[in-house]
């Protein structure tokens, strides 16, 4: 095969440009002591550094959502105890009114209006801005502090958080069947049956007073359950939080490992720059001398 003069110039243009493309790699990464410096560096590398990052930013998004969903849960279930409370201080004044003279039912009456206002009070809990028990009404106070009833924007829906990939937890109890009900004045909920014991107690109806603290003894049960079934979530939470805590750990030892192997040896890289710079510098002279041959040159 002839070689031509344009084969040697293309051959010399293209060690020049390969060279100088080597030692500007060189020295920006002794300059960053890195050997990635943009994906093209090491597209495969790169790319598993990138996703492990994104891992790392869902665990914290998770993390925060498990941190809202345990503050959620401990306030609601403080605030079933203090129900639980309020429940049996109301058994405790309808106990004590089925023996009460005449002239004492009015003082027993009034202590069960005030264990009704403090439990609307619980009812109405708040956390940060939001009603606990108000459903997906979290703007607006669960019960009616004037009636008792559920207020219109309260509703009987779950909140579910998620928590992990495929992984959803209920962050709340609402008042709706428990607590309140639209007409509160029945046995089926705390303020209802607090309220017709009351109604029940002005009336010296010991019947009525029976049926109530009858009705109280299953609410109380269900505060309870609820309180139980708080106690299951707050499980799971505290499981995918070790979870996600471990694997945190785990991508985030794995990232550092390979951004340390993506460090370079500074010493060894200025060598090898030195030497480029060497090579480059006699393409340059070679090359040089090349070009400044002419056609007459060859006619001499």
């Amino acid at each position: 095969m002839r070689i031509t003069t344009q084969m040697m110039y293309s051959q010399f243009n293209a060690n020049l440009q390969t060279t100088a493309d080597s030692l500007y790699k060189e020295d920006e990464q002794i300059a960053t002591g890195k050997k990635l410096n943009r994906p093209s560096d090491d597209p495969a590398a790169v790319s598993s550094i990138t996703s492990e990052k994104a891992q790392l930013g869902a665990f914290a998004s998770y993390q925060d959502a498990i941190s809202s969903a345990t503050l959620l849960l401990n306030a609601t279930n403080s605030a079933l105890d203090n129900l639980h409370s309020l429940i049996v201080n109301a058994k405790q004044i309808g106990t004590n009114a089925t023996s009460a003279s005449p002239q004492d039912l009015a003082t027993f009456a009034t202590m069960i209006d005030n264990v009704i206002n403090s439990t609307i009070g619980v009812a109405n809990t708040k956390v940060g801005d939001k009603y606990i028990f108000s459903g997906y009404g979290t703007n607006q106070p669960a019960v009616d502090t004037t009636t008792g009833a559920l207020t219109a924007t309260s509703t009987n829906n779950l909140i579910s958080t998620q928590i992990n990939t495929g992984v959803s937890v209920n962050v709340n109890v609402t008042a709706a069947g428990l607590i309140s009900s639209v007409a509160p004045l029945d046995n089926t909920t705390i303020i209802g049956a607090m309220s017709s014991l009351k109604t029940a107690i002005q009336a010296n109806d010991q019947t009525g007073i029976q049926t109530s603290l009858a009705a109280l003894d299953t609410l109380s049960a269900s505060a309870v359950s609820s309180q139980s079934d708080i106690g299951v979530r707050l499980n799971r939470i505290n499981l995918e939080k070790q979870y996600l805590t471990a694997r945190d750990a785990d991508v985030t030892n794995s990232v550092s490992d390979k951004l340390t192997l993506s460090d370079v040896e500074i010493a060894k890289l200025i060598t090898d720059a030195q030497q480029k710079q060497t090579s480059l510098q006699s393409l340059r002279s070679i090359s040089s001398g090349f070009l400044n041959t002419s056609l007459f040159d060859f006619l001499k």
